[in-house]
């Protein structure tokens, strides 16, 4: 019995995971421009089992959003192309330019921190509003704890904020969360969420101070 208790548990593990069709940004663009006529909702699920080979360049990218005319359609291509940010660019539209030599790397961060030395301190202050999407897919698989099996969903929305960021005396002083309700009305501000500060500030500075030591 505990041999069979534990070949069960091992094919639980092993079931197969979901796997996202891939695809690259041309043949994506070609998909979308057949797709005329397939309800929204039924157009942003197949986006959404897409997992691009390349980057979405912004141009690209801002065009197909135009093209796109569902919300639910349009909402899956960005979840799609966010996950794809990390990825090169098709080869295509890539310069072909010869990288820079060290010395010119050099020149290039020290051009850049002088920029931020002497640009930062001169920002007024300023407020910005920073909205945010955020987006899961939840893994086919046993929950941790011996807890119930989970069903595999692919990216999908799960929930929005938006907070005002103040800056002030050269740094960012504050950020007031506006929370925004769910599909059942309920607030959204407790999710988990990618907490950033510093973006008008010190983290500039962060960056080319440790770029600099290599």
């Amino acid at each position: 019995m505990r041999n069979l208790a534990l070949l069960l548990s091992l094919a639980v593990f092993c079931l197969p995971s979901f796997a996202a069709r891939r695809i690259t940004a041309e043949k994506l663009e070609q998909e979308l421009a057949a797709s005329n006529g397939i309800p929204d909702a039924k157009l942003a699920q197949r986006i959404y089992q897409l997992e691009l080979t390349e980057r979405l360049s912004g141009s690209r990218l801002a065009r197909l959003e135009t093209d796109t005319p569902g919300p639910l359609a349009r909402l899956a291509l960005i979840a799609i192309a966010d996950a794809s940010e990390f990825l090169d660019l098709p080869a295509g539209e890539i310069p072909v330019l010869a990288a820079p030599d060290p010395a010119a790397q050099n020149s290039m961060l020290a051009r850049t921190a002088d920029y931020v030395r002497r640009t930062i301190p001169k920002l007024p202050d300023l407020f910005a509003t920073q909205d945010t999407t955020r987006f899961e897919d939840t893994p086919m698989g046993p929950e941790l704890n011996s807890g119930p099996a989970k069903t595999y969903e692919p990216l999908h929305e799960v929930g929005k904020s938006s907070a005002t960021v103040l800056y002030r005396n050269e740094s960012e002083v504050t950020r007031v969360e506006i929370p925004q309700a769910g599909k059942h009305g309920k607030s959204r501000s407790k999710e988990r969420e990618l907490s950033t500060r510093g973006v008008f500030g010190p983290i500039l500075s962060t960056v080319l101070g440790d770029s600099a030591k290599g």
